[in-house]
């Protein structure tokens, strides 16, 4: 082999080598980076937080919000709901004033804001202003073709007062309302109406309601005046102090009714009223309903009963407490039932307080309630009502 050959097969090799290496390197590069094309020019990496604008949504603050609170908010809000359409509209932190309602008329909006979850309307805030007219502050739905897919999040709602509900849904489905505080509404803190498949988690509502002897309004109800409201949810919610119900189920006339509603894991306690008619739960008409884990508590000195059913003259049928706690030590019983009762079932249940447990109507049918445990058949009437488990002996 002469010396140039020698050189060749030495470059060759050099190259050889060279070529493998470069060809692991590319191999490595896109196993890492899966989304990589080799030898594709590469863009430099896009910094943290400054992702292009139609990736993040809009902000209300485009379209003339004022988070200080001083101007009127309710014509920018209405603007930005219209532009936004189906997409993302975000509320940054401040306090936003509202004169009118605002109109969510559209399918697929998605309103995120940052709210603290509790009793606080701290956050992405949204007040009414003295003289506010409308029956809600936000107001969803109640056009034809119905609205569907909205999303609401991260937002309080501070009533001051003034009237109407905090949210109103109207014959409007798949809605889903999270991590929302709703306060000092005259009216109710949030109002479903003929809603089906809607979903509300994390909700807090508390001074809802019109003050005096009467309650009015109150925390949150489900109602099928427009149409029947069917398999709604209400997940890790808290109502407290409304003056009115902290949780009402009520339909117009049969087969009107709030039916498949599921509600877990609930807090219902008391109410800031003084009104006897009013409890603390009122399943006025319902329909295969059923309550997991939830608490329905009455101190000591409040007038009204844990948990009334066909208050308003409707139908209760198929409507389920598992798992649940009563206390009460008012002057009512923890329960009390009238009207048209088919069927309702206590499973696993618990029951605190001095007071009588039951107070039902002579009229229910045998049998038409059930206790999975035993009840004491004294603290209450109504006893025929009631089916339990039969007792064995030795």
């Amino acid at each position: 082999m002469t010396r140039i050959d020698r050189r060749r097969m030495l470059l060759g090799g050099g190259a050889t080598i060279a070529a493998t290496i470069a060809s692991a390197a590319t191999l490595a590069a896109v196993t890492a980076n899966p989304g990589v094309q080799p030898g594709a020019p590469q863009s430099p990496p896009v910094p943290v937080g400054s992702a292009p604008a139609s990736a993040l949504g809009l902000s209300v603050l485009r379209f003339g919000a004022d988070p200080s609170g001083e101007t009127d908010s309710s014509a920018a809000f209405q603007k930005a709901v219209d532009a936004c359409g189906d997409g993302i509209l975000q509320v940054p932190r401040g306090k936003y004033r509202f004169k009118q309602p605002l109109a969510i008329t559209r399918p697929g909006l998605v309103m995120v804001g940052e709210s603290c979850r509790g009793e606080r309307t701290a956050g992405s805030v949204l007040f009414k202003s003295k003289g506010f007219e409308g029956d809600a502050l936000i107001r969803i739905g109640g056009v034809k073709p119905t609205v569907s897919g909205v999303s609401i999040s991260g937002i309080a709602i501070d009533g001051r007062g003034q009237p109407g509900a905090g949210i109103y849904v109207e014959r409007a489905g798949n809605v889903v309302l999270s991590s929302i505080v709703v306060h000092e509404n005259l009216g109710w803190g949030i109002w479903i109406d003929g809603g089906w498949l809607c979903s509300l988690h994390n909700i807090a509502a508390n001074h809802n309601g019109t003050p005096g002897k009467a309650a009015v309004g109150g925390g949150i109800m489900f109602s099928s005046n427009t149409r029947e409201s069917a398999n709604c949810r209400l997940f890790d919610s808290y109502c407290n102090k409304n003056l009115g119900s902290q949780l009402k189920l009520a339909g117009s006339k049969w087969p009107k009714r709030v039916a498949s509603l599921t509600v877990w894991g609930g807090q219902f306690e008391r109410g800031a009223h003084e009104d006897p008619l009013v409890p603390v739960i009122d399943v006025e008409a319902a329909d295969r309903t059923t309550f997991f884990g939830c608490n329905a508590i009455q101190p000591k000195g409040k007038p009204a009963p844990c948990v009334a059913f066909g208050s308003g003259g409707g139908m209760v049928r198929d409507v389920s407490f598992i798992s649940c706690y009563f206390q009460y030590t008012g002057k009512q019983s923890a329960l009390t039932a009238k009207g048209h009762i088919e069927s309702i079932d206590f499973i696993d249940c618990r029951f605190g307080g001095k007071a009588k447990l039951f107070d039902f109507d002579e009229a229910i049918p045998k049998g038409s309630i059930f206790f999975s445990r035993p009840v004491d058949l004294s603290r209450g009437k109504g006893r025929a009502a009631i089916a339990q488990p039969a007792m064995t002996l030795g």
